[in-house]
C-alpha cells in the first residue's frame, strides 16, 4: 500500500441523503477511476441503526444523528479500480494516517458538495475495502474480482449487513472476522465444532470495540472490566471472552507478538503459533488458576510429545521454572488482569508488574464477597 502502481480495488458509498448529487458524483468518479460495479442496497428500517453500528464499529442508537444525517433509504456502492494508487499522509478521524490520497481527496470533495458531514463514505486502504465488501455484500475482495465478468453494470439488492440476524456457524463468523479485523483464538480451538459449541471462545484482538460490534456481541456484565460477551451462532447462545492489548491478561508485548505470529488454521480461523500456544497455556494454568491441575499438566505434556517443542525437558525442570525462563528470555512480565473475574495467583507470580488500581479493585471485591458470604451464613 505504498504507491507501487499495482491495481487496487476501492469503493465509494453514497448515502441516501446525498442522492440529489448522485449522478454528478458517479460521473466524477468515472472520470477518475474505472467503475467496476454499481450496487444499490436497501437495508430494512428496523435493522438500520444496528447495521450502521456494525459497519462503523461504534454504538449508534435508533434514529441517531448519524442515521438522520445519512438517511435510512437505499444507498449506492460504487466499486472502482485504481490502476495507479499513490499513498501519503492525510488527517483522518483517527488521526494522521497514510492513505490512498486520490480516494481520500475525492471523498472530501464529494462531502463538500453534499453539504458537509459524512453522507459520503470511501475506503482509504485495501484492508478497509475488504472490511466493507464482506459486510455490505457478504463477499471477499477476491470473490468480487473473480465475478466481475459475470456481474457487470448496475443492480439493486435488498439485504441487511452480514450477520445482522446472527451467525450460521463458526465458518460464517470467522469468514467475516478474517476480512474485517485482527484477532487470534487463544485456546481450545481443537474442540470447536462448526455448528455446535460446548466451550466458550477466548479471543485476543487489537481492536476490541470494533470486534464486539462486528460480531454483534452482547455484554454479559455491566462492569466495563468484565470481558464476557454472548453471540448467536446457529441460534445458539455462545460465550466469548474478548481479550485486548494492555488488559493485563498477558504481557502487552507478548500479546502483540501473538497477533504478529498468528497462523491461519485448516479450519479457517487464526490461532496461536505452536510456541505461543504452549507457553500461554502454561501461563494460564499457573497464573490464572488457584492450583496447577493434573488436567492441564497432561495436556501440556501431550503437546510436548506431539510437537517440535520436545527440547523442553520437564523431567529436569518444574513447570514454574520453564515458564519463568521463557518470560525472562523474551522480556515478558506477569501482569494482573484488569478483568477481576480472572483469578490471579499471587503465590505463583514470582515477579509481576504492580497495578495498584487492579489490586485495589480485587481487594474490594474480595471483601464484598466475604461480607456476602457472612450475611448468607446468618440469614
Amino acid at each position: 500500500m505504498n504507491g507501487n502502481n499495482k491495481n487496487e480495488m476501492h469503493l465509494f458509498l453514497i448515502w441516501n441523503n446525498a442522492y440529489y448529487r448522485l449522478d454528478k458524483i458517479i460521473e466524477d468518479i468515472s472520470n477518475n477511476f474505472n467503475i467496476l460495479r454499481k450496487v444499490e442496497i436497501k437495508w430494512s428500517k428496523v435493522k438500520f441503526s444496528e447495521n450502521l453500528t456494525q459497519f462503523y464499529g461504534t454504538k449508534l442508537s435508533d434514529n441517531s444523528f448519524k442515521e438522520k444525517h445519512c438517511g435510512n433509504g437505499p444507498f449506492t456502492v460504487v466499486i472502482v479500480d485504481d490502476y495507479k494508487p499513490h499513498y501519503g499522509p492525510r488527517k483522518t478521524s483517527k488521526g494522521k494516517m497514510n492513505v490512498n490520497m486520490k480516494m481520500f481527496d475525492l471523498k472530501m470533495k464529494y462531502r463538500s458538495i453534499t453539504g458537509g458531514g459524512h453522507k459520503i463514505h470511501a475506503t482509504n486502504y485495501i484492508s478497509e475495502t475488504r472490511h466493507d465488501l464482506i459486510l455490505l455484500l457478504g463477499k471477499t475482495l477476491e470473490e468480487i474480482q473473480n465475478s466481475l465478468d459475470e456481474e457487470k453494470g448496475s443492480r439493486s439488492i435488498t439485504r441487511d449487513i452480514e450477520g445482522a440476524n446472527g451467525w450460521n456457524n463458526l465458518s460464517h463468523l470467522f469468514r467475516i472476522l478474517n476480512n474485517t479485523t485482527k484477532y487470534v483464538i487463544l485456546r481450545n480451538f481443537e474442540s470447536f465444532d462448526d455448528n455446535k459449541l460446548d466451550d466458550d471462545i477466548d479471543i485476543l484482538t487489537s481492536s476490541p470495540k470494533e470486534l464486539q460490534f462486528i460480531i454483534k456481541a452482547k455484554k454479559v456484565h455491566k462492569n466495563k472490566r468484565r470481558s464476557a460477551y454472548l453471540i448467536k451462532i446457529n441460534n445458539q447462545d455462545v460465550f466469548i471472552d474478548i481479550r485486548y492489548l494492555n488488559d493485563g491478561y498477558y504481557d502487552e508485548n507478548w500479546q502483540l507478538d501473538m497477533l504478529k505470529k498468528r497462523c491461519l488454521s485448516n479450519n479457517g480461523y487464526y490461532i496461536l503459533d505452536l510456541k505461543d500456544y504452549f507457553y500461554s497455556l502454561l501461563y494460564h494454568s499457573i497464573i490464572h488458576k488457584p492450583y496447577f491441575s493434573s488436567l492441564y499438566e497432561k495436556r501440556l505434556k501431550n503437546m510436548l510429545e506431539s510437537s517440535k517443542l520436545n527440547s523442553i525437558n520437564i523431567e529436569q525442570n518444574n513447570w514454574g521454572s520453564i515458564l519463568s525462563e521463557f518470560l525472562n528470555e523474551n522480556k515478558y512480565i506477569v501482569r494482573i488482569p484488569k478483568d477481576y473475574s480472572v483469578f490471579f495467583n499471587y503465590q505463583h507470580s514470582f515477579y509481576y508488574k504492580k497495578d495498584y488500581n487492579a489490586q485495589i479493585i480485587r481487594k474490594i471485591r474480595s471483601i464484598l464477597i466475604e461480607i456476602k458470604k457472612r450475611v448468607n451464613e446468618y440469614s
